[in-house]
């Protein structure tokens, strides 16, 4: 662990924190760039990527410190991924099978 001044803002040059999403669909990428911009988060952390082939996909995983579900509706697919790569994934269940996923699979594991 490191120490550091703490600071009251939420974009910070100096942090090391990159969102990591997946560059689709296009709209979308247009809206989360234009909101990065209003709320001063440096472009670097917000990283977009296409789909990759799985071992580059898994591979990436690696950089990562930890994996975020989104709460409504999980990655199925992507948190297996997560897990299998090894990486901490924090899900928050919610009351649909859709938004269940991530806790599912953290419980079948023992986690």
């Amino acid at each position: 662990a490191s120490s550091s001044s703490s600071s009251s803002s939420s974009s910070s040059s100096n942090s090391s924190a990159a969102l990591w999403l997946l560059k689709f669909p296009k709209e979308a990428v247009k809206r989360l760039r234009q909101q990065a911009r209003k709320h001063k988060v440096p472009e670097a952390q917000l990283v977009m990527t296409p789909l990759l082939p799985i071992d580059s996909h898994l591979a990436i995983k690696a950089l990562a410190d930890v994996a975020l579900d989104t709460e409504v509706f999980n990655g199925h697919t992507t948190g297996a991924d997560t897990l299998w790569a090894g990486l901490p994934l924090v899900s928050h269940p919610g009351e649909q099978m859709r938004s269940r996923a991530g806790a599912s699979m953290a419980h079948a594991m023992g986690v």
